[in-house]
């Protein structure tokens, strides 16, 4: 493995992740708060602004002093405006679409800006539903953030008698064990200092017969059935109810027929490849001569025949790693997390599987982004692996493998099979129940609309948090999107094509994932948006895109009038002037006369293509810079000047200068334009 796959192969996997996140979002990292700052607008879509309180409002609230203004601003792609200072340790910031708003409220902690609370105007029932999967997890993080520890807990039997035994792997960062009111609690909390009897998590709970159990619903509030959750390799039935002020989701499973498990989550809902969904597969239940292990029963019976999962315990070798400090690591290993020039992302959370597979002759088959070989020898403790000619460092401890690929590559491996490995795995398909039919894609004939969408598309360029440009850039070429008749799709790019299932909704294509897709022109398709980054595929593998067909956003407008053309909403610029602001008139075409660069002013024509600027009543812009088109920018007043938000990255800022008009490109260049 050479560096031209490091820097190329990984390079693309790193930057194709942030576009293939769908409704994962990134994970919340400790970081110093900054006191709010700039001078930002805060005007965000309403499906953002909405989205944004929801989040707020699910969030375990001992995390709040995590949360900076950067982390929020970053992830929305906006800065908040900021609000002059009332006291000193706290500062206020507002987002707002231009009718309803955000304000959330940051403190000074020991030097450390982070958000004490948060208000809206928007009313309830729009709020709770809206989407929030663009903003980071927080507390409650994917599986593997940190390292696990192994925890006992006792928990008693309700209705019955004597105590359960409880094992469970707890993350061991911001996640605390402790035994209490008759349960195993798993608190979620930023230290051991604010865990209690409120806190986040998961609390587990035993009843001796389902009689006990009933009894004590009858005891809560608002008592309500959900939807079944397959996991565990079974499925489990669903309650919510309201018990001591709390809202709590609670999932039961009968092990046998006196002994019932309880898994109630407040505040920390076990979405796939959670911490909370990861300690639930770990947790191994011990009551008199009686063991159930939640990770080694991967055909479980159905919630109806609860006594067979205690009998096959011994025949599963699969489902605990290999006694690796004697050498035995033959097998597959799963990549968990990779890292390369300090960032970290998970390829089970984009639906990918890369994997090294150490086979017992000493060979090794790798799946890095490209298919490879190598070689491996075990010496003891010692580990070493050779691939394509290149030998990593490699450590193993706890089932957990660190292998080292020069200085600036590391991933971080499980076995196949082993709990750890969650993220990327389905409880589903193991249960096999009869239908499935939320799994399923619409039934029926396509009709015109979603015929228009079948067919092979090729990658052509990208945009994402760290890279925008043509694939073929980051080595990305020949990748493509199928999209088929009987409502699945593949996407090449992950190195283990996963199936998806497709559905069209108000004119615009959805994935199980709730990824979007809209055709911008018939031979063009958008998957994703600006916000969580974005891919555009086209039927022609040749075509250059030059961006002068408008981006769709899919948080602006639910549902667009026509799919070549769609606009952006006028509500993010709700103060565009009718006629003219401070002599710059709109309605009018600009172009560059002269520009000043390091001082001096040269004639634009020296540039050799067309910078000119267009702003229009409704608040939209036409722009083109260097010849091309730079589509879906908004303007706004600023006193005398007009302030064009270049896609959260910065300001295009303008101002009079007689007849003439002076334009700040981003502090870079100033041009001077005149009508």
């Amino acid at each position: 493995m050479r560096n031209q796959w490091k820097r190329t192969g990984l390079a693309a996997i790193l930057a194709l992740a942030i576009v293939l996140t769908g409704c994962f979002a990134p994970v919340l990292s400790a970081a110093e708060g900054a006191e709010p700052y700039g001078d930002g607008d805060g005007v965000i879509s309403r499906a953002q602004l909405a989205g944004l309180y929801n989040w707020l409002d699910n969030t375990n609230s001992d995390f709040f002093s995590l949360i900076t203004f950067d982390q929020i601003s970053d992830a929305l792609g906006k800065k908040g405006f900021v609000k002059e200072k009332d006291r000193d340790e706290y500062r206020a910031a507002y987002w707002t679409d231009g009718d309803k708003f955000v304000t959330i409220t940051f403190r000074n902690r020991d030097g450390s800006w982070g958000v004490t609370s948060v208000t809206t105007d928007i009313p309830s029932d729009e709020y709770s539903a809206a989407d929030y999967s663009f903003l980071p997890r927080v507390g409650n993080r994917f599986a593997g953030s940190s390292a696990t520890e192994s925890q006992t807990l006792a928990a008693k039997v309700q209705g019955g008698s004597g105590e359960a035994s409880v094992t469970a792997q707890v993350p061991a960062e911001y996640w605390v064990a402790a035994s209490s009111f008759g349960e195993a609690r798993f608190m979620n909390a930023p230290d051991p200092s604010k865990a209690g009897g409120n806190s986040a998590g998961l609390r587990v709970g035993f009843w001796a017969g389902e009689a006990a159990l009933q009894a004590d619903h009858e005891k809560v509030e608002n008592l309500t059935e959900l939807e079944d959750w397959a996991a565990l390799g079974t499925t489990l039935k669903g309650y919510a109810y309201t018990k001591n002020g709390m809202d709590m989701t609670e999932y039961v499973l009968p092990l046998k027929d006196d002994l019932w498990m309880s898994l109630r989550f407040y505040k920390c809902l076990p979405y796939a490849g959670s911490e909370a969904e990861a300690i639930a597969y770990s947790l191994q239940v011990e009551y008199e001569d009686f063991t159930y292990s939640c990770d080694v029963q991967p055909e479980a019976p159905a919630v109806s025949a609860p006594a067979q999962p205690a009998a096959e315990p011994a025949g599963e070798p699969a489902a605990a790693p290999a006694a690796e400090t004697d050498g035995g690591v033959a097998g597959k290993w799963i990549v968990e997390e990779m890292e390369s020039e300090g960032e970290t992302i998970r390829p089970g959370d984009y639906g990918m599987e890369m994997s090294i597979e150490l086979l017992e002759d000493g060979t090794a088959n790798v799946r890095l982004g490209e298919d490879g070989t190598g070689t491996w020898t075990a010496d003891g403790s010692r580990i070493s692996i050779t691939i394509e000619g290149d030998t990593a460092a490699v450590t193993v401890e706890n089932g957990v493998m660190i292998l080292a690929l020069g200085d600036d590559v590391s991933l971080k491996l499980v076995k196949d099979g082993s709990s750890a490995a969650a993220p990327a795995a389905e409880p589903e398909p193991t249960a096999e129940p009869a239908g499935e039919p939320t799994a399923a894609p619409a039934a029926g004939p396509l009709d015109a609309d979603e015929e228009a969408y079948v067919g092979v598309w090729n990658l052509i360029y990208l945009g994402t948090g760290g890279f925008t440009g043509n694939a073929a850039d980051i080595g990305l070429t020949g990748e493509t999107l199928t999209m088929n008749a009987d409502r699945t799709c593949f996407l090449s790019v992950d190195p283990d094509p996963t199936e998806h299932q497709w559905r069209m909704e108000d004119g615009i294509v959805r994935l199980e994932n709730e990824q979007r897709l809209i055709l911008l022109r018939d031979d063009v398709l958008q998957y994703g948006s600006q916000q969580s980054g974005y891919m555009i595929f086209s039927k022609d593998p040749a075509m250059a895109w030059d961006g002068s067909i408008p981006l769709f956003d899919p948080f602006a407008a639910a549902e667009p009038e026509t799919t070549e053309t769609p606009a952006e909403p006028a509500p993010s610029a709700p103060d565009a002037p009718a006629v003219q602001n401070g002599g710059i008139q709109t309605e009018v075409k600009y172009t560059a006369k002269t520009y000043i660069a390091n001082g001096a002013e040269m004639d634009a024509s020296i540039l050799g293509a067309e910078y000119s600027v267009v702003l229009h009543d409704d608040g939209t812009v036409d722009c083109i810079l260097g010849g091309a088109s730079v589509p879906g920018l908004l303007w706004k007043a600023d006193g005398d000047a007009v302030v064009i938000d270049f896609y959260g990255n910065g300001e295009i800022r303008i101002t009079t200068d007689e007849d003439a008009i002076m334009l700040d490109y981003l502090g870079v260049m100033l041009l001077k334009m005149v009508p």
